[in-house]
C-alpha cells in the first residue's frame, strides 16, 4: 500500500523529472543522430507523452493544493511563468505613482 503522495517533495521530485525529460527532448531534437526524421518523430512523440503524463501528474497536486517554491519549478515552467508575469514599464510607473498617493493620504 503507498502512503500519502500530496507532499510537496512528490512534487519537487515530479518537477525534477519534468526538467530531465525537457533535457531529453532537447538533445534528441539538437544532437542525437537519427538515420531519418521519422525516427525522430517517433523518439520525440515517445519523450513529450511521458513528459506529459509527469505534467498533468504535477498539475493534478498543484490544483489539490499542494505548495512547491519556485526554485524547484523546471526551466519550461519558468520560462511560462516569467512570460506570464512580466509587467510593462508603464505599468510599475503607474502602480508606484498609485502607491505613492496612497501613503501621502
Amino acid at each position: 500500500m503507498q502512503a500519502n503522495s500530496y507532499s510537496k517533495y512528490v512534487l519537487r521530485d515530479l518537477h525534477e523529472a519534468i526538467d530531465l525529460f525537457d533535457r531529453k527532448i532537447d538533445y534528441c531534437q539538437t544532437t542525437e543522430k537519427f538515420d531519418n526524421s521519422e525516427e525522430r518523430a517517433k523518439a520525440l512523440q515517445k519523450l513529450s507523452s511521458k513528459r506529459g503524463a509527469l505534467v498533468k501528474t504535477a498539475m493534478a497536486l498543484r490544483a489539490l493544493g499542494v505548495e512547491s517554491g519556485n526554485s524547484f519549478l523546471p526551466r519550461s515552467f519558468k520560462d511560462d511563468v516569467e512570460n506570464s508575469c512580466a509587467v510593462l514599464p508603464e505599468q510599475t510607473e503607474t502602480a508606484a505613482g498609485t502607491r505613492r498617493r496612497a501613503a501621502r493620504g
